[in-house]
């Protein structure tokens, strides 16, 4: 299923403006760890989530536990930092998936609750292959081992299959999104209630089905929750835009938003703001969105543009409810050096930029971190930012995003390379860069 997500990452050319790169930028990257496999785990592809103390939570695909006679169960991992300045810091397997029942590929990051409870999706899970919702609880005395329990198995065409990862909401609902399912087989958005009572069962609500056209089709990623507890997200088809040059492809995907019942136990009221046009923004996002103090929303389709690479852009909610959005296209991706298949969700900084990785580009062709940064005046352009090009040994090729922490760094995974000898090409890294 995970490959079909990227089937249609194939050319788009237009043109849209050229805007400026700024060369030569200063950052300050540091590996923080090379996986090794045997006890570790291998190629870690979801995006890190901060937890107290600046700890680093995240999953590799792989691990060395056998797992129904295969070892791609992978682990959930802790990233500890150090206990002085300039120490190493110090990585702990959490939790070793060996039941095929509830192993399968992580999809988006995880989610960490109040109370240091970690939640995340397995996509390829459950008797039935259609994906779980699980829960980690920590020990209840320091060293102890963490408890997983599976709050949900998805059964396919009623409710949905392969879940895109969950965000925490109020009273600790879990929203997310299904790729495959539902009545149209073409992905859901779904909420998991928690139990009235301890002990009890989750309750999961399907919110919205996706048809395909007119509303989009096959999310590839989760939701936000953004003003007024509005979700808010991507899908990789359908829409009304359109998909020239693509046989058998029913719309370039759509942003779309979900808005709560006006009433206790009414219907959400599903919405697309932007269906996206194969010769304006690009196509077939794979990465979510995030949204601003300013209510806009920021996405970005990994193809299209004037060499094929990619369009962030932005929208502007209307001034008058009922209104269009208004989009505003930030950047065309373009030369040698620039970010190409950018498959990741950005992150927005405190200075109004986003940061983002790539899964090819950069100086080695091997990925690249960039940021987008606002213009100093409006209606100027947007000035691109390359960070960091990566190299064969600092770890390549990421797929997930950047998590920002507290201090202001940018925490990341790689999901090949490294010093690692013990995969081909290396086992991946995490990575810390301070712009």
């Amino acid at each position: 299923m995970t490959s079909s997500r990227h089937a249609a990452l194939i050319g788009a050319i237009f043109a849209l403006g050229h805007l400026s790169i700024a060369q030569g930028a200063s950052a300050t990257y540091k590996t923080l760890y090379n996986f090794t496999y045997a006890g570790d785990g291998a190629f870690p592809y979801i995006t890190l989530a901060i937890g107290q103390h600046g700890s680093l939570y995240g999953a590799t695909q792989a691990s060395p536990a056998v797992c129904g006679g295969s070892s791609a169960c992978g682990i959930v991992f802790e990233l500890k930092p150090p206990a002085v300045r300039g120490g190493a810091w110090t990585e702990a397997t959490i939790y070793a998936f060996t039941n095929p029942a509830v192993a399968g590929l992580f999809a988006n990051a995880l989610a960490i609750g109040a109370n240091g409870q970690i939640y995340g999706t397995a996509n390829n899970a459950s008797p039935s292959a259609n994906g779980v919702v699980f829960r980690l609880t920590p020990p209840s005395s320091p060293g102890g081992a963490w408890t997983e329990s599976t709050l949900y198995s998805f059964q396919g065409s009623p409710d949905g299959a392969s879940p895109n990862g969950v965000v925490i909401g109020k009273n600790g609902a879990l929203y997310g999104t299904t790729s495959y399912g539902g009545p149209s087989l073409a992905g859901t958005v779904f909420k998991l209630a928690p139990p009235a009572s301890p002990g009890g069962d989750w309750i999961e609500t399907v919110l919205y089905a996706f048809a395909g056209v007119p509303d989009g089709a096959n999310p590839a990623s989760g939701v936000i929750i953004g003003l007024n507890g509005v979700l808010y997200g991507t899908t990789h088809f359908g829409g009304t835009g359109g998909c020239q040059g693509f046989s058998g492809v029913t719309g370039c995907g759509a942003v779309f938003e979900l808005k709560p019942p006006a009433v206790p136990s009414g219907p959400w009221t599903e919405s697309v703001i932007r269906s996206l046009v194969y010769g304006v923004d690009g196509g077939f996002p794979n990465a979510g969105v995030v949204q601003g103090a300013n209510g806009a929303v920021y996405a970005i389709s990994p193809v299209g543009g004037q060499d094929f690479l990619g369009v962030p852009f932005e929208l502007t909610p209307p001034s008058s409810p009922g209104d269009p959005w208004t989009e505003t296209v930030l950047y065309n991706f373009h030369g040698q050096n620039s970010p190409s298949k950018v498959f990741a969700t950005p992150v927005l900084g405190s200075n109004g930029a986003l940061y983002n990785t790539s899964f090819d580009g950069g100086a080695a062709k091997l990925g690249v971190v960039f940021s987008l940064k606002p213009p100093s005046q409006p209606a100027t352009a947007w000035t691109e930012i390359p960070l960091y090009s990566f190299t064969a040994d600092s770890g390549f090729h990421p797929s997930a995003g950047l998590s920002l922490g507290a201090n202001g760094a940018l925490y990341g995974v790689t999901g090949q390379g490294g010093t690692s000898t013990a995969c081909y090409q290396g086992c991946g890294t995490v990575f810390q860069l301070v712009p």
